[in-house]
């Protein structure tokens, strides 16, 4: 465990200084770390992306370290999630005891349900990223649905639900 932040003399709550928190990431990530859990930040958004700690994350992330955040307090409500980098798994907590359940329908008829608060989606088709790109485009980057550069042809994609493989972006070549 790693202390970046101290009670007020009254203990009603606690603070701290950007570069403590940054340092305290920064540590574990050199102690080899392999999860940093964060429940800690800004009483109101936002937080931004170029945030210390948020690059700090991003830091972490690239060595290989999972990171989890708490989304705050705010919510719910556009852009009121408190630790919001996309290289980090940011969760929310709820003591609420209402469902959020979405669907969509696929062009054979299949439907799914969901955890969401999106309007149902449907009847769509599914297209894979694979048999939907430019000519000529990097099949690397084309499974993985890069857009820089463009690799999926817009006219192939259009109104469709696209599958990409996950991964990291390869630099040489690539193996499945």
């Amino acid at each position: 465990m790693y202390k970046a932040l101290w009670s007020t003399q009254d203990g009603s709550t606690a603070s701290g200084f950007n570069s403590d928190l940054v340092a305290a990431i920064d540590q574990a990530v050199a102690d080899g770390v392999d999860v940093i859990n964060y429940s800690v930040g800004p009483s109101s958004p936002p937080n931004t992306f170029l945030s210390p700690e948020q690059v700090s994350f991003l830091f972490a992330a690239d060595a290989g370290v999972f990171v989890s955040a708490a989304a705050g307090n705010a919510g719910p409500g556009a852009g009121t999630v408190t630790n919001p980098g996309p290289w980090i798994t940011t969760a929310a907590a709820g003591t609420h005891n209402r469902n959020g359940v979405g669907s969509v329908t696929l062009g054979n008829g299949a439907s799914y349900n969901g955890a969401s608060l999106a309007a149902p989606v449907g009847p769509v088709s599914v297209v894979l990223a694979t048999a939907s790109g430019l000519p000529g485009a990097d099949p690397n980057l084309l499974r993985q649905c890069f857009s820089t550069p463009a690799t999926l042809d817009p006219a192939k994609v259009a109104g469709k639900i696209v599958v990409c493989e996950r991964g990291g972006r390869c630099t040489k070549q690539c193996s499945r």
